[in-house]
């Protein structure tokens, strides 16, 4: 056709084959679990081999360290720097662990939420409100589909200590503007709490950027994979001031450290 466009080749698709799925099928619920990358059975392998050969000398040469080192991998993905990245088994207890660093016994006791956000995480937070002495605020949906930043702003008040949303709606793929809603929770004096899960790799995202004021911040994402792996970042400052009331055997410094349960 005389005018017709060329388009360059994507350079992202010489990435697919790496992921042996996508040979034979057109994948499109990574947002459940990621089509495996090739390398996984030879990184499986390794694993399973220094345990085999180190036993739970394995601890000390490397995996009480893992979670900051791939963290540090996952870092520029979402912005952050070297160390300020940890993995932990999922967003659902990246989230437990956020709650469980705020003081909610003071006049800030107040969660915001909304009503589309991904319901395991909607699940802890409603259980750890009450243990916590918090309140949960969710912000209603009028479609079933999007949420609008501006009913999450209008719930933000003196009383808020976290604004805890998603970035991207599981049930719709909606797009919330993150950083309007973090400029506002900070402007208020909350702390906000992004879940990613569905966004990094995807969309542009920059903690730094959502959390640019004075205001600590708090955030958790995910990464591509299975549900069972996401990663939280906080600034530094506030990651030493609050640190989260629950706690692990790698958590506890000094020779008590040598087993995890």
């Amino acid at each position: 056709m005389t005018g017709a466009r060329t388009l360059a080749p994507d350079p992202l698709l010489a990435w697919r084959e790496e992921f042996p799925i996508l040979a034979t099928s057109t994948y499109l619920v990574s947002n459940s679990l990621g089509a495996m990358p090739r390398n996984v059975p030879d990184r499986l392998a390794e694993y399973a081999g220094r345990w085999a050969t180190d036993g739970v000398q394995a601890w000390a040469r490397g995996w009480w360290e893992m979670p900051v080192t791939v963290g540090d991998e996952i870092a520029p993905l979402i912005g952050a720097g070297a160390g300020e990245v940890a993995m932990v088994p999922n967003v659902t207890a990246a989230q437990a662990l956020i709650l469980s660093a705020i003081d909610f016994r003071g006049e800030r006791d107040t969660i915001v939420m909304t009503a589309l956000d991904f319901p395991s995480v909607r699940y802890v937070s409603d259980a750890l409100a009450a243990k916590f002495g918090a309140r949960v605020v969710v912000v209603p949906s009028e479609d079933g589909m999007s949420v609008s930043e501006e009913a999450i702003i209008a719930a933000i008040d003196e009383r808020t200590a976290l604004v805890a949303i998603s970035h991207v709606l599981f049930r719709s793929a909606w797009i919330i503007d993150a950083g309007k809603v973090a400029r506002a929770a900070h402007e208020r004096g909350a702390l906000f709490a992004l879940d990613a899960f569905h966004s990094v790799g995807i969309l542009p995202v920059d903690v730094k950027v959502s959390t640019r004021t004075s205001s600590p911040a708090v955030s958790s994402s995910g990464c591509a994979g299975d549900r069972g792996a996401a990663s939280s970042t906080s600034r530094r400052r506030y990651a030493t001031r609050s640190p989260p009331r629950s706690a692990a055997g790698r958590d506890t410094p000094g020779p008590s450290r040598s087993r995890q349960r």
